[in-house]
């Protein structure tokens, strides 16, 4: 019966590959070809890379990956005039969720205005109570824009977002690997010197173990969607001897996943382990229902298996892990005083907000007992709290929006497609690995992570193929 299930499967997506032959126009077609493949590679070792230098959490490291963003950006918005003058651009199916992005930035700016020598009757100063943080600020924002221009543009071909998606994963199997190394054979290192927070707990080249944890977590989504993919839409015939070259692939890539879940373990992220749990069971969910199962009948088995493997994973690898849990009332009382004076400069300011990345120069003008003077904070520990302070209630809330209308159509994707729809899945469970864990921590405020965020939803937004003859076509 799962031959039978297989074959057919094999045969609806030879037909739907059939007819994904791009139909190129303009001078250059070859070369405009050739250009997507390098601005495809350049997404792909950017998505890696970026975490290597502290996971760009310092002005000099995201700056630098900005010039080189923008240039790219440059030179590929100019050859593709040369060489495809009447191709609109992919990004112009998305321009609504790209207008909300470029609202943020905007607003930035705005909150960064001199007002006391624009217009001295407005107030005798700025918005932000840091202009040049929120001006900062609406740089790095452009900057996230700007790359994933370049993940929708080049990701319109099957081929090309699936061979990115792969790379992607195998190189946060590297960064596991690195982070596992450095915990338990190099004495707890860290990977620019010597560790001065975070002992016994996996950072990889991470500043903490949280934001480590989601770069894991939001992995481990790529990885999982990308192996049932390939079992749910097989190309060729599967060998019979038991070495075959697939199998051997296949039980390669498992070792790389179960590697990235011993990884995340070994971070001691309570949240970062669950969120990564909730992603992983969104994409087996939506494989499941995609072949038909019953939704409830496949959120319940979900449920089920999920508590399970989180519960004996714990017992035998997460000891430090279940020490956390277990102890978690002092800390529970000291950010729960942190959320209530978050919420004061909330209120304080409720549409205009303190100026992006002006938290913590605000959060001082609240803090007090019973939070000790020890606890400084310089983010909210929540990134939607963080950008209501920042960014007023309207702006703020557009993170939210856009996360939920990338969410809608992702899934929409996935309702259309009959094959290649393993990189929507990795998008909705990376989406939903990130909204969890935002939730009472910061990790997507860490640019690194939020570069391999956009990585895997541009993928999984512009990888398109034909449902029908006749019907669309893949970019070149």
């Amino acid at each position: 019966m799962a031959g039978d299930y297989r074959e057919f499967q094999d045969d609806r997506c030879r037909k739907a590959t059939k007819v994904e032959t791009p139909v190129l126009r303009g001078r250059h077609p070859r070369q405009f070809s050739h250009l997507n493949n390098w601005t495809g590679g350049m997404v792909a070792v950017s998505a890696v890379a970026a975490a290597v230098p502290l996971g760009l959490n310092r002005p000099v490291f995201w700056l630098g990956f900005g010039i080189l963003v923008a240039g790219w950006a440059l030179v590929y918005l100019s050859l593709a005039q040369r060489y495809q003058f009447d191709r609109a651009l992919a990004v112009s199916r998305l321009s609504g969720l790209f207008a909300l992005a470029a609202a943020v930035p905007v607003w930035a700016l705005l909150q960064a205005l001199p007002l006391a020598e624009i217009a001295p009757a407005i107030g005798p100063e700025a918005i932000s109570i840091l202009p040049s943080a929120s001006l900062m600020g609406a740089i790095r924002f452009t900057i996230y824009i700007l790359f994933f221009f370049l993940v929708i543009e080049t990701a319109g071909r099957t081929v090309r977002a699936t061979r990115i998606g792969w790379f992607v994963f195998w190189g946060i199997v590297a960064h596991a690997v690195w982070g596992l190394l450095a915990l338990n054979v190099l004495g707890d290192i860290h990977f620019w010197g010597e560790k001065l927070a975070y002992n016994g707990s996996a950072t990889g080249t991470f500043i903490n173990r949280n934001s480590f944890a989601t770069f894991l977590g939001m992995g481990g989504c790529l990885g999982l969607a990308l192996i049932l993919g390939r079992d749910t839409a097989r190309t060729r015939p599967v060998a019979a001897h038991a070495f075959s070259e697939r199998k051997l692939e296949t039980l390669a890539t498992w070792i790389g996943l179960v590697t990235i879940w011993i990884a995340l373990f070994g971070t001691q992220s309570r949240l970062g382990v669950g969120a990564a749990a909730i992603g992983a069971g969104v994409c087996f969910a939506a494989f499941r229902i995609k072949n038909g199962a019953p939704a409830l009948r496949v959120f319940g088995g979900v449920a089920f298996i999920g508590i399970v493997a989180l519960v004996g994973a714990a017992v035998l690898l997460g000891q430090g892990l279940i020490g956390r849990t277990v102890f978690l009332e002092g800390s529970i009382e000291a950010r729960l005083s942190a959320y209530r004076y978050t919420l004061e400069l909330i209120a304080a300011r409720p549409w205009f907000g303190h100026g992006l990345d002006a938290f913590r120069p605000a959060f001082e003008t609240v803090h007090r007992p019973p939070l000790p003077g020890k606890f400084y904070w310089d983010r909210a520990h929540s990134t939607y709290l963080s950008h209501w302070v920042e960014l007023g209630i309207v702006v703020g809330t557009i993170p939210l929006i856009m996360g939920g209308v990338v969410a809608g159509r992702l899934i929409k994707e996935l309702r259309r497609r009959d094959c290649n729809f393993s990189l929507c899945i990795a998008g909705l469970g990376a989406l939903a690995t990130g909204a969890v864990h935002s939730l009472a921590d910061f990790s997507l405020e860490i640019p690194a992570n939020v570069i391999l965020l956009l990585t895997i939803l541009g993928l999984g937004l512009a990888n398109r193929c034909r449902v029908s003859p006749g019907v669309g076509r893949a970019g070149p």
